[in-house]
C-alpha cells in the first residue's frame, strides 16, 4: 500500500486498487497479494520516474500507463485460474476456470466449451452409479437378444439383460475417475 501526501491521490489510488481488488477475488490470497504487489511496484516506479511534484498528476499518468485493470487483469486472473484449478483437481475451481476462459479466443472457447461438457458427461457418469443402487432395474449395461446395446437409463427393459449387474457401479466410478483425470491432465497440459 503506497502512502500519498494529497488526499486526492490517495483516493484515486484507493478506488483503482478496490477495481483490481475486485478482479482479482478469484485467486487464491497469495496471487492475489503477488499481483496487488506488482500493480504497486509499477505505480512507484513510475511515479518516481517522472520527478513530478504534482502526485495526482503523476499517478493518474502511471495508471494510464498502466491502463484499466479490467483490460489488463482479466486474461492475467483467466491463466492463473487455470493453473490453479489444473493442480488442485478441485472440481469447483475447474468450474470457474473454464467459464473465466470461455470466451477468450475463439479456438479456446471451443477448447474449453468441449472439456466442460466432457467434466458434464463425467459427473453424469459417476451419477449413473449412485442411481443403481436406487434404480437398479433401469440403471446398468443392458443388451437385446438382438445384440442392441445400451447403457445408462433405460426406461422398459423387457427383454434385455443387465450385462454387468451391480458391476455398473464399480466400473462406472473408475471410469468417471479416470476420465475427470485425463481431462484435468489435459486441462494442464492445454494450459501451456
Amino acid at each position: 500500500m503506497m502512502d500519498f501526501a494529497n488526499p486526492s491521490a490517495r483516493e484515486i489510488y484507493s478506488s483503482y486498487l478496490k477495481r483490481v481488488g475486485r478482479i482479482l477475488i478469484p485467486l487464491s490470497t497469495a496471487d492475489r497479494n503477488d499481483i496487488t504487489m506488482e500493480i504497486n511496484s509499477h505505480i512507484h516506479e513510475h511515479m518516481a520516474a517522472q520527478k513530478s511534484n504534482d502526485e495526482v498528476a503523476a499517478l493518474l499518468k502511471s495508471l494510464k500507463d498502466l491502463g484499466e485493470p479490467e483490460d489488463f487483469l482479466l486474461p492475467q486472473v483467466a491463466q492463473k485460474k487455470l493453473e490453479q484449478a489444473s493442480h488442485s483437481f478441485n472440481p469447483l475451481d475447474i468450474l470457474s476456470a473454464l467459464k473465466m476462459n470461455i470466451g477468450r479466443h475463439l479456438w479456446q472457447s471451443v477448447i474449453y466449451t468441449v472439456l466442460g461438457l466432457l467434466y458434464v458427461f463425467t459427473f453424469l457418469l459417476a451419477s449413473l452409479a449412485v442411481f443403481k443402487v436406487v434404480l437398479p432395474r433401469n440403471i446398468g449395461y443392458f443388451v437385446s437378444p438382438s445384440g442392441t446395446w445400451m447403457i445408462g437409463y433405460v426406461g422398459d427393459t423387457t427383454g434385455t439383460t443387465d450385462a454387468w449387474g451391480y458391476w455398473f457401479i464399480p466400473v462406472s466410478i473408475v471410469s468417471a475417475l479416470g476420465l475427470y483425470v485425463l481431462l484435468t491432465l489435459f486441462l494442464r497440459l492445454n494450459r501451456k
